[in-house]
């Protein structure tokens, strides 16, 4: 009977051991992923200004004013593609090119309204609030860094304006385009390379998402059209 009672004890005991070591080894795995993260997250920091450091010190100042105006022209031909395109389809009675301004205007419009939650939410800084070395030549941005909202809106576009049209005489100097604004971004040392790749990624996958809905925005529109005539 004691037999059995020690038994009983000692494997109740090294149960209890073992249960602890299983919570702390557990514990220290938690620890130790969360290190594993901090470290990447430092080291993925670093490599990104230090990409930065290399464009934004590296570049030839004399193409700054080049650069300024690159980016200023984001905001009007990101506005312009669609109301251009909607009323060239007014004018020419051409449903798809009347449907495709309205589906450029969604998709400019909700990767703007992405673009600035994200800039509210993350409140990441400047990197010239950050790294002393980094000087923009010109006016400092007020907002937050993450994403870049000028590359949002210049991918957002150049993509639509390739889905639309199709030819790679389109393709090519949108994208270059778009390219040219996000590098702007980066030489003017106003934003990191990883907010400039979030914002191509946002603005292109909200061109696309917003061209595949074409269909659904014909039928809304054609619907709307024949209340008004009625």
């Amino acid at each position: 009977m004691q037999s059995k009672l020690m038994m009983r004890l000692c494997s109740f005991f090294n149960y209890s051991f073992v249960k602890k070591m299983n919570i702390s080894s557990k514990s220290t795995m938690i620890r130790m992923i969360f290190l594993v993260f901090l470290s990447i997250n430092a080291s993925s920091q670093n490599i990104d200004y230090q990409i930065l450091k290399s464009i934004h010190l590296n570049r030839d100042v004399r193409l700054d004013p080049f650069s300024n105006i690159v980016s200023k022209s984001t905001s009007w031909i990101s506005i312009a593609y669609p109301l251009s395109l909607g009323t060239a389809g007014l004018i020419q009675s051409d449903s798809a090119l009347f449907v495709g301004g309205i589906s450029a205007g969604i998709g400019l419009g909700f990767s703007s309204l992405v673009s600035i939650i994200s800039k509210q939410t993350i409140q990441r800084t400047r990197p010239f609030e950050t790294h002393s070395e980094i000087i923009p030549p010109f006016d400092l941005p007020n907002t937050s860094s993450f994403p870049s909202g000028h590359t949002t809106s210049a991918f957002e576009t150049a993509t639509h304006f390739s889905l639309t049209f199709r030819k790679w005489y389109f393709v090519v100097p949108a994208y270059a385009w778009a390219g040219t604004v996000a590098w702007s971004r980066l030489q003017q040392g106003v934003h990191y390379p990883s907010d400039v790749a979030a914002g191509a990624i946002l603005g292109g996958l909200s061109a696309w998402l917003s061209f595949k809905a074409n269909g659904w925005i014909g039928l809304k529109t054609k619907k709307f059209r024949r209340k008004i005539l009625r």
